[in-house]
């Protein structure tokens, strides 16, 4: 097998040419699209091509939040003049996929974004309820510093791409309340890199009012795009030439460099296994929406030589969460990891090891499920767990149906979503892009992040 370029994938997290780069959002703004489906328009909608977006503001906002801002931002000088010699401890990188694979520590970008390694806590109660006696949960809701969830490991290797090229930032795309593009936002600008948000309908949410806002608190441009019309993403690129300077990341961050993050999750489970912290799993559960986070665990499951099968839960529809994308994502992948180092073993996807779950995703997209929501009750009561409803209550949903013929086994629910309070403070919906006020303007002010 020819080694896997991320560059030249069809979800390359970079582009050289200005066409180049409109045919990569086209892409994955088409596959965003896909996981809209059924979802409602916003209220009041307007078209992309009607108004430009304004300009980015600086970290720094008027009124109460700007003494904030202004930690925010010398924090954020601190941590990238900081990132290189963060990457190393005593014993050698501090990451353990890094550890064990001298090609990659040599090669492969990256950069500490914090909070690694997570916790695995048991929930007694909660597997008591369920008929485990062995449940557990490994907490990524603490991935990345200040917030980040899933996204944060992703992230560490994506923003650290962008970073050594010198990009002037970055631009990617999700829905309106995507997890993703809100860590994109914080993390990219507290490393210095400007930050281009297009983000697609949803359901109008809470969630969705607390992530607008926080995204246009740290300083990002937000644009509404259609997935129905390819050419809003050409008229908004047009109307802004200096956009050469920022490099692409496709949604959720999947491409092979962004899995490798959970590759190395993989790797930090082993190190806490091998240290006594919990059995080795017999089975490990997990949301699906764009395939990374379950492929890259894949890879490293397997890299790490753990027998763990893996129960991915596909949350999105199913044009972006069939099995034929998360088996390509996990070859190109291990392919791309290969290239960097041949020590590290290429993988195909085994269905006696993996499953892909596709009984609980409902209808669609953000869109919550009776199901979800009563998971989501039984881990916040008895485990202290927030779950959201647009991935992971739709995943424990699936753990919880599967229970009794669990009995017996090691348990490990993965928990991507993180719950963290974000702030808001210092801006209004009026600051926000007029397509998409629409979105916040029936909603109560918050500065917490809920399902």
């Amino acid at each position: 097998m020819r080694p896997f370029d991320h560059r030249e994938a069809e979800t390359a997290n970079s582009a050289e040419s200005g066409p180049t780069r409109r045919a990569v959002l086209r892409a994955g703004l088409s596959a965003v699209g896909a996981l809209a489906v059924g979802c409602s328009r916003p209220p009041a909608p307007s078209p992309l091509s009607a108004e430009p977006s304004p300009p980015p503001r600086p970290l720094e906002v008027a009124g109460d939040a700007s003494e904030g801002q202004a930690e925010a931002s010398a924090e954020a000088e601190t941590t990238t003049d900081a990132g290189a010699d963060a990457t190393s401890g005593p014993d050698g990188p501090s990451r353990p996929l890094l550890r064990r694979y001298a090609g990659l520590a040599a090669s492969l970008p990256w950069i500490d974004l914090g909070g690694l390694p997570t916790p695995v806590s048991r929930v007694d109660a909660l597997g008591e309820r369920l008929g485990l006696t062995d449940l557990r949960v490994k907490g990524d809701d603490l991935a990345g510093e200040v917030y980040g969830g899933s996204k944060a490991r992703k992230l560490e290797h994506l923003l650290a791409d962008a970073l050594g090229r010198e990009a002037d930032g970055v631009l990617t795309f999700g829905g309106v309340g995507s997890n993703h593009a809100l860590a994109t936002a914080i993390h990219a600008r507290r490393h210095g890199l400007g930050c281009v948000l297009m983000l697609l309908p949803e359901p109008p949410s809470e969630h969705a009012r607390v992530h607008l806002l926080a995204e246009q608190r740290v300083g990002c441009e937000l644009v509404r795009a259609t997935g129905a019309d390819v050419r809003d993403v050409d008229a908004a690129l047009a109307r802004r030439s200096d956009r050469d300077g920022l490099d692409v990341i496709p949604m959720g961050g999947t491409t092979p460099l962004g899995n490798a993050g959970y590759v190395n999750a993989a790797f930090e489970l082993a190190e806490q296994c091998a240290e006594g912290l919990l059995p080795v799993p017999d089975v490990i559960y997990v949301a699906l929406g764009t395939c990374g986070t379950a492929a890259g665990l894949y890879v490293g499951l397997r890299a790490a030589e753990l027998p763990t099968r893996l129960v991915a839960v596909r949350a999105s529809n199913p044009g972006m969460g069939s099995m034929r994308h998360l088996g390509f994502q996990i070859e190109a992948t291990a392919s791309y990891l290969h290239g960097l180092d041949p020590s590290f073993p290429e993988v195909e996807a085994d269905a006696s090891l993996l499953h892909l779950e596709h009984g609980f995703a409902g209808a669609g997209y953000a869109i919550p499920t009776e199901a979800g929501a009563r998971a989501a009750t039984l881990a916040a009561e008895l485990a202290g767990v927030e779950l959201d409803s647009t991935y992971t209550a739709k995943a424990f949903a699936a753990l919880v149906h599967d229970a009794p013929r669990l009995a017996g086994q090691s348990v490990l629910f993965w928990n991507t979503y993180d719950a963290r309070p974000v702030s808001t403070e210092g801006v209004s919906p009026s600051d926000l892009p007029p397509p998409l006020r629409g979105y916040v303007g029936s909603h109560r002010s918050s500065t917490r992040t809920r399902p």
